[in-house]
């Protein structure tokens, strides 16, 4: 069993407050090897007077009293150089853990030696410890954590690492995220407990009571991260979001490279829908070299004819009478050029210049196997934000019909992220990759070969992101309205990953209500304290 040191430190705490967060800690089921009070709070003598009040009935409690004001981040550091456990707990002064949190991770770490940092759920709660929300967070997302800072401050990291890499002072307001990033920088495995086993109070200057509470957080936020982009060499620009507080947004800088990119697009007739598609595309896409390969399904309708003559594609014939998606795809690779593939739809529209930029600018990550845009109805509500396993008894659209300027949940629309799958109508990965997997099973013939070509991808280690900056509309499925439902393709995708879909999604808890693509919380999630 690991030996947990908590250390939190403490400045000028309401006696009240640090009464009840120390208690959160001696009522543990597994007990912390040693709690590490840090009071830095000078002349004022609450936190002195707490612990030794409690001295009486513990002798887990070390304090430290600095005798000058030094800040979280130099008070943290103390605690980190004095602690003797395998691993160190970072608290906050004010909030509370859950009496089975320290189990939970121990439980983690006995099942897995191999951790090297835990986080967990969290509630916010007011200052009677009433809850007041529930954030029940996906597996480690390192895309996610760029835009979001979702780990939150009850982290479990180490003890090696702490001493390692320490907190920074001028991060001050962000320094849990910001240490989080750099320790991530290590490739040591973050894991995650999926349960509540953290409370966050709300209080006036804590950000869990508002976004306002803090000034400058957005600034540090976006310094950490471009620091951290920095550091890993990706030439990648983390920017505030235009209007929502404490989001990032990853957008390409100069130094981001332009490969070869090529763009399949499966049609048949529709001319109306092709013409609409080709425009958009050629005209306002800036991205320097890219070619279009169009897999032609016996076109007769004049007007499409003329737009596949009208524009510099590669015109393919897919001479079949029986059309199947993932082999005019497979086709249209055969005739590609480009380092990178791109699926697209025909009934999508272009809206965004940059759109290629934003896909491509993340395979600097060598742990990128594909990524996904964010598609749009013509309402300019969410048709497409990724893709989570269950719903339906297979797989879904998550957050569809949502506000397209909506944060979705804990920023989920707003930054760029995991998902375990993206849709075929706007996919980008690498030609070399898609050969190795051997390309779209032509077992499917209309449905779930995006799906199953994701898992496959997931199988391979390398992770699917939908990016939430890069936007098309998508007209959806105006090719093949007519053609209906197969439940053989179902079939095959439950016989192949039926057991994977069954153990649910890793980016989607399963404390939301099964089946919903929405982020609906179940009934006793509800109550979950």
């Amino acid at each position: 069993m690991p030996r947990f040191s908590v250390v939190l430190p403490a400045y000028r705490t309401p006696p009240n407050l640090l009464i009840d967060a120390l208690n959160s800690l001696l009522c543990q089921t597994v007990l912390p090897a040693e709690i590490i009070v840090i009071d830095d709070s000078g002349d004022d003598s609450r936190v002195r007077d707490v612990v030794s009040s409690l001295h009486t009935s513990t002798n887990l409690i070390r304090l430290i009293v600095n005798e000058t004001n030094q800040g979280i981040s130099a008070s943290t550091n103390i605690g980190i150089a004095a602690a003797t456990g395998d691993f160190i707990v970072f608290q906050d002064h004010d909030d509370l853990l859950t009496d089975d949190a320290l189990e939970k991770f121990s439980d983690l770490i006995d099942k897995d030696p191999t951790v090297g940092a835990i986080y967990s759920d969290q509630c916010t709660i007011d200052e009677q410890g009433s809850v007041l929300h529930r954030f029940f967070k996906p597996c480690w997302s390192p895309i996610y954590a760029l835009g979001v800072m979702y780990p939150g401050h009850l982290l479990a990291v180490r003890s090696d690492l702490c001493r390692k890499h320490k907190i920074l002072s001028q991060y001050n307001g962000v320094q849990d995220f910001e240490f989080l990033l750099r320790v991530s920088e290590d490739q040591i495995k973050i894991s995650h407990v999926p349960a509540i086993a953290y409370k966050w109070r709300a209080i006036p200057g804590s950000l869990a009571l508002g976004s306002d509470e803090k000034s400058g957080i957005d600034r540090l936020q976006a310094t950490a991260v471009n620091d951290h982009l920095r550091r890993r060499g990706l030439s990648w620009i983390a920017e505030s979001h235009e209007h929502l507080p404490h989001r990032l947004v990853l957008n390409p800088s100069v130094k981001t490279k332009c490969p070869k990119i090529s763009i399949i697009i499966p049609s048949r007739n529709q001319g109306t829908v092709l013409s609409r598609c080709l425009e958009s595309l050629f005209v306002l896409t800036e991205y320097p070299d890219f070619e279009v390969v169009l897999v032609d399904n016996r076109t007769t309708d004049p007007i499409a004819l003329q737009a596949i003559k009208s524009h510099p594609v590669k015109h393919v014939i897919y001479d079949t009478n029986k059309f199947n998606y993932s082999q005019a795809n497979n086709i249209g690779v055969s005739h590609a050029s480009g380092e990178f593939i791109v699926f697209l739809n025909n009934d999508t529209e272009v809206i965004t210049s940059d759109w290629l930029q934003k896909l491509v600018m993340y395979f600097e990550d060598p742990k990128v196997g594909a990524t996904g845009a964010t598609l749009l109805y013509q309402d300019r509500t969410i048709q497409h934000a990724g893709v989570v396993l269950g719903p339906r008894g297979t797989a879904d659209h998550v957050m569809r019909a949502f506000p397209e300027n909506a944060d979705g949940y804990a920023g989920s629309l707003a930054a760029s992220r995991e998902v375990s799958a993206v849709t075929v109508a706007c996919l980008m990965m690498r030609k070399s990759l898609f050969n190795q997997l051997r390309g779209f099973s032509e077992d499917y013939s209309k449905h779930y070969q995006d799906v199953d070509l994701c898992l496959k991808i997931r199988n391979a280690g390398l992770s699917i992101i939908s990016v939430s900056n890069a936007r098309l509309y998508h007209h959806e499925s105006l090719t093949r309205k007519d053609e209906g439902y197969d439940s053989g393709d179902r079939a095959i995708l439950l016989d192949r990953w039926g057991e994977q879909i069954e153990q649910g999604d890793p980016y989607y808890s399963k404390h939301f209500e099964p089946g919903s693509t929405d982020y609906r919380l179940r009934a006793e999630s509800l109550n979950h304290k």
